[in-house]
């Protein structure tokens, strides 16, 4: 399964995501989507879960949930690769708290070198 990962579009998505999420069976979005278009272009690629972000608003904010629960499991708990035996799933994805490791992994698998 290709999972798409992204967060902090803040009302823009970049012309290079179509492209990056070409055949991904899912995208997660992790808050400050900043618009209702940037969904529907993100559910135009894959089914979409998204979470409200601290500069989201009105209809974003009405619309997305704080807390996403059990829909796409990303690096397991398993202890091997990946999750390292911590449970990095969207249900572990909530308003402005994400686990180190998970973060690590996720930066990892998108090549960003940040931390």
């Amino acid at each position: 399964m290709r999972i798409g990962v992204i967060s902090d579009t803040h009302g823009r998505l970049d012309s290079r995501v179509a492209g990056l999420f070409a055949g991904v069976d899912h995208i997660v979005h992790g808050g400050d989507v900043g618009s209702l278009e940037v969904l529907a272009e993100l559910e135009h690629m894959a089914p979409l879960t998204a979470v409200v972000g601290n500069t989201d608003g009105g209809e974003v904010a009405a619309r997305l949930p704080r807390v996403a629960t059990g829909v796409v499991e990303v690096g397991g708990g398993g202890g091997g690769a990946g999750g390292g035996g911590r449970d990095c799933s969207v249900q572990s994805m909530k308003f402005g708290r994400y686990d180190p490791l998970c973060r690590s992994i996720l930066r990892n698998a998108s090549g960003r070198s940040d931390s």
